[in-house]
């Protein structure tokens, strides 16, 4: 998985590069760092894992244009019950690399993003697996004070795996921007 982030991680440096670097002037922002905790499952009912399976994930973004941003998300999810792709007490890795669009409003921020990701499944009774998939999802951003914000975000995510490939996620927490 370390060398997937990897990729991801250069990949998104790359594209920010070739995107002409930070938007300065579009935002009262050019960076974000976020950390939200969740929950989310399978949305396949054979895998049976229900959704709410706890989960985290960090977000580092950046602005490339007025009112897009460039998003890495690294995150994670324990599925204490039912069986993913064959495996209990399975643990789904992800890092994604995609676009956001943001609607500005007075006191909060509503986006839609789509991205690729990297994943990784391990858990008990096989060998795991790895693939690659994609994600689409909604963010809101509500201003709480100075450079600190509330995030929400509802995101699906497709991923080529043998068995189980639709998941869903809901995650809240706190950003910072600067």
């Amino acid at each position: 998985m370390r060398q997937t982030t990897a990729r991801v991680v250069v990949v998104a440096a790359v594209l920010a590069v070739v995107s002409g670097g930070p938007a300065k002037a579009a935002e009262p922002y050019t960076f974000t760092v976020s950390l939200l905790g969740g929950l989310g499952g399978s949305l396949e009912s054979e895998a049976d894992t229900g959704l709410a399976n706890s989960g985290w994930q960090l977000g580092l973004g950046m602005v490339t244009e007025a009112r897009t941003h460039l998003v890495l998300r690294l995150g994670a999810v324990d599925f204490d019950e039912g069986r993913v792709d064959g495996l209990a007490d399975a643990e789904l890795s992800y890092a994604t690399v995609g676009g956001e669009y943001r609607a500005l409003r007075s006191w909060y921020d509503s986006g839609i993003f789509l991205g690729l990701g990297a994943y990784d499944l391990d858990g008990v009774g096989g060998g795991g697996d790895t693939a690659i998939g994609i994600t689409l999802g909604a963010t809101g951003d509500f201003q709480i004070r100075g450079p600190w914000s509330l995030v929400v975000e509802l995101s699906g995510h497709w991923v080529d795996f043998d068995e189980t490939q639709l998941f869903g996620f809901g995650h809240v927490g706190v950003a910072l921007h600067f």
